[in-house]
C-alpha cells in the first residue's frame, strides 16, 4: 500500500509540474508528459527513502514525496530541452 501511495503521488506531482511548465512556456509535448511521469515516480520513491520527516499518509511522509516528485521532473524537463536544442542545432549545421 505504501508503494502505491508513493507512486500515485509521484505521478500526479510530476504531471502537474510538467503541466505548469508547459502552460508557462506555451509549448506542447506529449513525450515530456511521459518522461515527467516516470521521473516523478522515481523522484518520489527516492526522496521517501532518503528523508523521513513531515506529515504521514498511510505510513508515507508526504512532504519528501512531493518535493522529490517536483525536483526530478524539473531536472528532466531541463535536460529534455537541452538535448532537443542540441539535436536541432546539429541538424541545421
Amino acid at each position: 500500500m505504501e508503494y502505491l501511495v508513493i507512486g500515485v503521488l509521484g505521478l500526479v506531482v510530476g504531471l502537474l509540474t510538467t503541466k505548469v511548465f508547459l502552460l508557462i512556456s506555451m509549448r506542447k509535448s506529449i513525450g515530456l508528459y511521459i518522461l515527467s511521469g516516470v521521473l516523478g515516480i522515481l523522484g518520489a520513491a527516492s526522496a521517501e527513502q532518503l528523508v523521513h520527516w513531515g506529515p504521514s499518509l498511510f505510513n508515507v511522509e508526504v512532504a519528501p514525496v512531493i518535493v522529490g516528485g517536483i525536483v526530478l521532473p524539473m531536472v528532466g524537463i531541463y535536460f529534455y530541452y537541452l538535448i532537443k536544442n542540441f539535436i536541432v542545432k546539429l541538424r541545421t549545421e
